[in-house]
Order: C-alpha cells, then structure tokens, then sequence
C-alpha cells in the first residue's frame, strides 16, 4: 500500500533520534522554478488550483509568486530516470518488469532512461530516450553482487551529474534497500547520513523529484533490522524532502510494483510549475522552502529546500 507523505515524514525523523532552475538576478529577487503536486487530502484528485490560492515562503518569509503553471499542454515535458540498485535481490526481477511496463504508459514526447547504482557509480542500460520501448528493454537483473550497495547515494549523485540538459521536469524512481554503508553503519542513521545528504541536496539543486520504491537487497545487511529500518527511513527521507513519495510494503519485496507506479503516474499528471522569487545572499545556498494553498481539501508538495545563486 501507498505510504502516506506525512507517515514517512514520521518515518525519517525516528532515523534522526526542482525543476529548480535560476535565472539572472531581477531588482531585490532571482527567480525560481520547482515542481510542485498537488494531491487531495484523501488522496483523491485534487481541484484545479488558481494560482491566487498558492501562497510560497522562503526560510519562513512571504515571497512574490511569478507564475503557477499545470504541467501540461507545452509545459508538460517529462525526463524520467529508473535508477535501479546493483544490489537488489535477483529475486526481484519479476517486480522490475513492473517498471517496464509503467514506462511505456508515459506521454511519447517523455524521455526516459534506465539506470542501475553499483559501487557509487551508476551503468546506463538505457541513455534518455523518447523510444519507451527501447528504455523498457533496459531494465535487466541486478548482478546482487554483494557489497555493490556501498556507494549507492553517491550512484544517485553520479546520476544527476550526468542528466543531459533540459528545460522539463525530472523525475528519479529509484528502487533500492536504502542500505548505504560506505562510511560505516553509524552512517545509515537516515538524520546523520552525510551520503544521504549530499544526495538530496543534489536532487534540490537540480531540481529533481524522487520517487523511492523499497526491494529488499542481497547479502547479510538484508538480515538486520536495524540496517533495513534505517535503509527505509533513508528512502522515505529522501523522497520527502525532494517533494515525492516512498512505496514500501513492510520489509519485504512488495508482491507487485505496479500499484506503486500507477500511484507515481496519477501524480505526474497533477504537477504544476512554480516560480517565485527567491532572496539572494552574498553566497549561494540551500533555502527552506514551503508552499501552500489557502483550499483546505487540498495539500501541495514541494521539495523541502531549493538552491538560490548567490548575489554576485
């Protein structure tokens, strides 16, 4: 079943015990763009939202709202990237054709690539591509070599580095354990992970929305609780601040990923396009962001932070 946003958020913090493009600066502000949904509070279709119900803080601060866009007609473009976990059990390969098929359901004009995380660098089955078919074709069996997990986040780092220049919105479905223990296990903590972190900020930074779907791993990590705790909470961190969702069904491989994807579907299709202005500093640097709408029956979620170009 669907983990409600709130739930991981939850999840996360007992670990701890966008399109974000800038432009020139423009009089006292440098304009902004992240990718925001919009979801019922049941879950269900949200309504229309006009943009005079959106209301965006920076760091706590009211700011100017430029434009507030639906994802669709000429602002619909999509970059889709699977980035896939080396070390997944092999037992999984039957969920991963899930993926597969999810893929080729996207819009024709989406471009999607498929990758696999192996030892903090990531393998391009599939380069992005408009061909659904051919990126479907890429999704293969994870080598579940053991160890190949150590590195992951900086895989997901790898990821982003190499994502080919675009104006759309960029979307990561990334299926993994969560488990990273690079820097040993102290490290998995989801509040204290530095791995972790240095992977959200790169997904703020580039504006990139995650979408993390739990498969159990390979190895001995898989037998300890704590490590498997500590390896969800760290997807459900991830997906949260970067303003997506994480699909877990307890701590097993889930029967099927195709409710999970089919969930990831309908909320690509209530995306809109925000810009706002953003107060600059001397520095460039990651600022808390919050946006809201004054409908109660209507909840919008937005990455947790957002990168601001420095004044100068």
């Amino acid at each position: 079943m669907r983990v409600i946003r709130n739930l991981l958020i939850y999840a996360a913090a007992l670990g701890m015990c966008g399109s974000a493009a800038f432009a020139q600066r423009v009089g006292d502000g440098i304009p902004v763009t992240v990718t925001v949904t919009a979801t019922g509070r049941d879950q269900s279709q949200p309504a229309t939202v006009p943009a005079n119900a959106v209301v965006a803080k920076q760091d706590g601060k009211v700011t100017k709202i430029v434009s507030w866009e639906p994802a669709s007609g000429g602002k619909a473009g999509l970059d889709v990237a699977v980035l896939i976990d080396d070390s997944v059990s092999q037992s999984a390969s039957v969920q991963l054709k899930d993926i597969g098929e999810f893929i080729r359901t996207l819009s024709p004009e989406a471009r999607v690539a498929v990758a696999y995380a192996d030892y903090g660098g990531v393998k391009f089955e599939a380069e992005f591509t408009t061909d659904h078919d051919k990126a479907a074709k890429g999704i293969r069996i994870p080598n579940a070599f053991r160890g190949a997990a150590n590195g992951v986040y900086d895989s997901f780092g790898e990821l982003i580095k190499k994502w080919p220049a675009s104006q759309n919105r960029k979307v990561v479905i990334f299926v993994s354990d969560g488990i990273d223990i690079t820097n040993g296990v102290e490290d998995t903590i989801p509040g204290q992970s530095m791995v972790l972190q240095r992977a959200i900020d790169a997904a703020e930074r580039s504006g990139v929305v995650v979408y993390t779907i739990f498969a159990s791993g390979s190895g001995r990590a898989v037998q300890n609780q704590f490590l498997v705790n500590n390896g969800q909470g760290s997807l459900a961190r991830m997906a949260s601040e970067t303003g997506g969702d994480a699909f877990f069904q307890g701590t097993q491989t889930p029967l099927s990923f195709k409710p999970f994807l089919e969930d990831i579907g309908k909320l690509l299709g209530q995306q809109y396009l925000l810009t706002f202005m953003a107060t600059p500093s001397e520095k460039g640097r990651y600022a808390r962001l919050q946006v809201s709408v004054e409908a109660g029956d209507v909840e919008l979620i937005a990455p947790d932070h957002v990168y601001v170009a420095g004044a100068k």
